[in-house]
């Protein structure tokens, strides 16, 4: 009898396990949210976007993304372009990247310029803004921008740690701490 509640219980235990809740939020890695991520993190897209090599900043809360805008910080970078809001996404940080990435510019750009974020929102540009604001450098780039068949241009960028950068509209630029 005792061999026949062990089997039983052990059945259980099993049953529990395969049928247990999903948790709240699942990553694509499985890493959850709370932990440490060397890399990259997975997150929610908040909105749907066309493009991949878009720089992100932090969405509607800590789980989701959205397009990086000019002045806001950038979260990371992905190379994925969610078809639906909620959709997982993978999103790598600059700071922490080994090598190049691609990214999209908003036109032509030369080799060796600083990378700065746009006013169009996922986009970078090449060499120091000319309009007056806040702006953040996240990167240099290691080759002029090559065009693309659907007119947008993608260029290798060495990453780095985003730096907030203030311009006076002149070329000049301070950065800030």
């Amino acid at each position: 009898m005792n061999k026949i509640k062990s089997i039983y219980l052990q059945w259980l235990m099993l049953m529990a396990l395969v049928f247990q809740a999903p948790p709240a939020f699942r990553t694509a890695n499985n890493e959850g949210i709370a932990g440490t991520h060397k890399l990259a993190n997975s997150k929610m897209a908040d909105a749907t976007w066309a493009n991949r090599h878009c720089l992100v900043q932090i969405g509607s809360d800590a789980n989701h993304v959205n397009l990086c805008n000019q002045a806001t910080e950038p979260y990371g970078f992905t190379q994925d372009a969610p078809a639906a809001a909620g959709d997982i996404i993978q999103v790598e940080f600059l700071s922490s990247r080994v090598g190049t990435i691609l990214l999209l510019f908003t036109g032509a750009g030369a080799q060796m310029q600083g990378v700065y974020t746009s006013s169009t929102p996922g986009y970078v540009q090449a060499g120091v803004p000319a309009a007056a604001g806040t702006y953040w450098r996240v990167g240099k780039t290691k080759e002029a921008t090559q065009e693309t068949q659907d007119g947008e241009y993608l260029a290798e960028v060495e990453p780095q740690a985003p730096q907030k950068v203030l311009i006076d509209g002149n070329g000049n630029a301070t950065l800030t701490i």
